[in-house]
């Protein structure tokens, strides 16, 4: 079965943003009411979201066959297909505008596979125009649910005490700590003082990247909210802060404001941020005694005040001797910054990104962090 359905625009957002003079159209039910409000900036920032109704005769024709072996194959499965476009326009007063358009396709798949009595559920965004969806990334975000599901295998449960064990984390599960502790920590917002450039924060098997420009990522954009071109900025090379992320507010030369909408101001802010592929070979990593191999992961946080760091984990897999021994779930690792920085023993040659959303400021932006296979010394682990 599937459902093509339209969103419907609740808020056309014309607003100059923080300028001398700015202006809220806020449409609602086919009202308009216009509010007038000040501001201090140079920069005006407009970006409306709009929702174009989508039809089956959209897709090519490789799509709409894969939707009906679906449909054939597995009829207690749903698919809805969502298409979204933001169109940005940024415009300063001293002359100059820049505009930007990025084009969603949420697939969301919910029901049950005929093979399987678990249920699956996901939803994805993909950044591109619902023209330029293929098969394959159906097959994809389809093979992902199906991933995602409980697995028939009862987990293992985790001993009643906190262990220490080497962990290894699949491509992309730990590029959410990265985020947190490297990215976040190198943000330059005012009154924020970031590691100066030369300062040694990792060993050198680590380099931090933040890409805006990498296609097809929810980071992924031309210009930033206040006019800029997007740009790759190295932050850590080889383990040695190499530069941060700014403003206009703490740099004129910055390239990386970002906005949740035309209410907020301008912040430093990762967009597609990774670490870098080493060398090593990814099944190499998972040599030893006793392993823990993160599959899927979830949420970091570092505690306030503190260089303390959590990582949820939604499964994971104890390997011995070089062959996995038992199915966990619902883990937590803790670590230091420093372990995580310092405590990296491998970094393999394969590469995966996981999308997300980032909240700094009560300002949330869509964002995508990255990571190969990888390997920390002892973790203390946990339920």
């Amino acid at each position: 079965m599937i459902e093509t359905f339209d969103e419907q625009v609740s808020m056309v957002r014309i607003r100059a943003a923080h300028g001398s003079m700015a202006c809220l159209r806020h449409v609602t039910a086919g009202r308009a009411v216009t509010t007038s409000l000040k501001g201090h900036s140079v920069v005006r920032y407009r970006s409306v979201w709009s929702a174009p109704p989508l039809r089956l005769d959209d897709l090519d024709a490789p799509c709409r066959h894969w939707i009906d072996e679906l449909g054939r194959q597995h009829p207690k499965l749903v698919l809805r297909l969502l298409s979204r476009v933001r169109s940005i326009c940024v415009a300063h007063h001293g002359g100059g505008q820049w505009h930007d358009r990025i084009a969603h396709v949420s697939i969301m798949v919910d029901g049950r596979l005929t093979s399987s009595a678990s249920p699956i559920r996901v939803r994805s965004r993909l950044v591109l125009d619902v023209s330029e969806l293929t098969a394959a990334d159906l097959d994809r975000e389809l093979a992902g649910a199906a991933n995602s599901a409980p697995s028939k295998t009862d987990a293992w449960p985790w001993p009643d005490r906190e262990v220490r064990l080497p962990v290894v984390f699949a491509p992309g599960v730990g590029g959410t700590a990265l985020h947190e502790v490297v990215g976040h920590g190198l943000e330059a917002d005012h009154g924020c003082p970031v590691p100066p450039a030369g300062t040694r924060l990792a060993t050198p098997t680590v380099t931090v990247i933040d890409d805006p420009t990498r296609p097809g990522l929810w980071g992924s954009r031309r210009i930033d909210d206040e006019g800029a071109a997007a740009i790759p900025i190295i932050m850590v090379d080889r383990g040695v802060v190499r530069d941060a992320l700014h403003a206009r507010e703490t740099s004129p030369a910055a390239s990386s404001a970002r906005r949740m909408d035309y209410r907020s101001r301008p912040l430093a802010r990762m967009s597609n941020t990774y670490l870098a592929p080493g060398g090593d070979d990814p099944a190499a990593l998972l040599a030893g005694d006793a392993v823990l191999y993160c599959v899927a992961g979830g949420s970091a946080e570092v505690r306030p005040g503190s260089r303390d760091v959590s990582l949820r984990i939604r499964s994971a897999q104890l390997w011995r001797d070089g062959a996995p021994a038992s199915i966990h779930r619902s883990l937590t690792l803790h670590f230091t910054t420093d372990e995580l920085l310092f405590g990296i023993e491998g970094v393999g040659a394969d590469m995966a990104f996981q999308p997300g959303r980032c909240t700094k400021e009560a300002q949330a932006v869509l964002v995508s962090h990255g990571a190969p296979t990888f390997r920390l010394a002892r973790v203390r682990v946990n339920t």
